[in-house]
This record gives C-alpha cells, structure tokens and sequence, in this order.
C-alpha cells in the first residue's frame, strides 16, 4: 500500500499557506504523469519528502475538448461490474462514475442500484468549501479544515458550520459551493445539514467540479493526506482524494429500494424491540482519482453488507477500489477544461 502524507504535516501546511492558495488561479492537482514531468514527487509518497500542498501547483494543462463517456468503456465497466457483483450476491453496492473535465450536465455512468440516503460526513467537503468562500482565504480556517475533512472531526466541522452564520445562511452557502461545484439539485438542511439527501448522481458532479475549483486546492489536499483508519476503499491509492462518509439507518431502506426494507410486517412492540438488529451502516466515499496519462475521475461509491456493520462495508468498498482499478483502461477520465 502506498504511503500517505499525515494529517499533522497537512495541517500544519495548510494553517500557514491557505491565504496563498486561495489566491493561486488555475490551480487543479496534476496528474502522476505531470508531477513526474515537472521532477515533482510521484504517485508514491515517502515519509520525509517535501510536501506538494506546501507550494500550490501550476495545475494540469486545460484539456483541449470536453471528457466523454464512450459506448465501448460503459459496456465494458457494466460487463465487468456485473461478474463482481456476482461474487458478492447479498451486498448493496453501487458506483457512480464521471470524467473531469465532462461538458456541464453530462450524464455519469452509473453502476448498481444508488441508495436515497444522507450525504453524511461527505458533506462536510462542501461545508469546507463555503467556509474557505467566505473567510477570502483567511488561514485560521486551515486547522478546522483539515481534522474536519482528514480526521473526521466533528467539532472542527462544527465549528466551520457556525463560520458560514445563522443555520439559514450556512445552510445557504453550502448550497451555493454545491452548485459551484456542479451539483444542481441538492438541498442542504439548516438543523442537521450531515442528515441531507445526497444522491451519488449529485455527489459526483460535485467532485468532478472539486477538482477543476481554484479554491480547492487545500481542500484536495486535506481529502489526499487522510489518516490511517481512513485508507478503506480509495485509500488505500496515494492519487486518490477522497472523503468519506457512514450512514446508519432503521430498517434499511437501500440501494435495492423497497427491497431493503425489513421486518415491515412486524407489530410495533416487535420493531421496537428489534431496533437495534435492524440498524444498519451504508459507508459512502466521494473521489477524485488521478488515472494518470488519461486525466482524472471522479466517483461515488455506496456499500453495504449483509450483517449490516461498518467494517465489512469499508472491506467491500476496498474490493470494490481494486475492481475498478484493475478495469483502469476503461475508466473515463479527463482533465480541466
């Protein structure tokens, strides 16, 4: 497995430098291929290397026309996927996929069926960028950001939440770095904003737009440099920028829609009782994965066991990483436009 930067030496380096990479345009994160062509470091990372989110880099060359879904990389992912879904019949999974730098409102490939459920910690990615928005880059939002979206810290992200103002206005100003991202359609709640419905079809666009917004460039960072019980699914790959999220739920209404539902037939004194068998974790992660010569992808993953726990959906998120990794010749991918 390849290493990580970790969160204290982001942290660090965000805290000082986010004034300046704020104010850096055209900052997108380079590919492998471009970090090996400018002597930057490589896909690998070793401990003691000088850190790329110390000094923000120029960014990928702007690709010359919009990245594409062909007929012949869906037809050969669907195959594909459809032979590792049968080798994990009783899992709910799904994988939404979208090239960056794909003309707006391009549709994403979209694989298994996609649970209605809450954004979760993910949302927090968003939150991030509103609160970066508003400070104009002020450096006191570097620590904040970083245990929020690398250690998922629930104080430090309630703490750039009540950045952004009243529960109205933060909830505002979410949506509106959701739609400068590409997502059109989400609504952010003012009570508990983790709680919002957060389709994979939005969240996608919304990382393949993360990936190309200047002012992103430390929240990149920060999604790159995640701590160790963190490296599940994606994580485990050093040119994946990713967030996760875990979502428990009563009786399991999941990717297979009215079929996930569970004990609807029970009196009411039986399902009150059975509550806690019957909750489950769905464990999302949103990513932004450099595919090197071909560009970017972004992608969001939905996973969820038979027995329901967190551990073996984030195993199942791995298997479904290395999956789609194998199938790295067909996966769109595509570079800022």
């Amino acid at each position: 497995m390849r290493h990580r930067v970790s969160a204290a030496t982001t942290g660090l380096l965000l805290t000082g430098a986010l004034v300046v990479g704020v104010a850096v345009s055209g900052c997108t994160v380079p590919t492998a291929e471009d970090r090996n062509n400018a002597g930057g470091t490589t896909g690998t990372h070793q401990p003691g290397d000088g850190d790329s989110a110390a000094t923000p880099s120029a960014g990928v060359p702007g690709g010359q026309h919009a990245a594409t879904i062909t007929d012949k990389q869906a037809n050969a992912l669907q195959r594909s996927w459809q032979q590792f879904v049968n080798r994990h019949p009783k899992a709910d999974m799904s994988m939404a996929l979208l090239p960056v730098g794909a003309q707006k409102g391009a549709a994403p490939l979209e694989l298994g069926f996609a649970p209605r459920i809450a954004g979760g910690e993910a949302l927090r990615v968003p939150i991030a960028l509103a609160a970066v928005e508003k400070s104009g880059g002020d450096g006191d939002v570097g620590g904040d950001l970083v245990t929020a979206l690398n250690a998922n810290d629930a104080r430090a992200a309630a703490r750039l939440w009540a950045s952004l103002g009243t529960p109205q206005q933060a909830a505002q100003a979410t949506m509106r770095a959701l739609r400068q991202g590409g997502d059109t359609t989400t609504r952010v709640q003012t009570q508990y904003p983790l709680r919002s419905e957060w389709l994979p079809v939005n969240q996608v666009r919304f990382a393949a737009g993360l990936a190309c917004l200047p002012s992103a460039e430390y929240i990149r960072a920060s999604m790159t440099a995640s701590s160790p019980s963190q490296q599940f699914g994606f994580g485990g790959y050093s040119q994946a920028q990713f967030s996760n999220a875990w979502v428990e739920t009563q009786g399991a209404q999941g990717p297979q829609g009215a079929q996930g539902k569970q004990g609807a037939q029970n009196t009411r004194g039986a399902q009150k009782q059975s509550t806690q068998k019957q909750s489950v974790t769905t464990v999302r992660q949103m990513v932004i994965m450099d595919m090197g010569k071909a560009g970017f992808a972004a992608l969001s993953l939905t996973a969820r066991t038979p027995d329901g726990t967190r551990a073996g959906a984030e195993k199942l998120l791995t298997a479904m990483a290395h999956w789609l990794m194998s199938q790295a010749a067909n996966v769109p991918a595509g570079r800022c436009l």
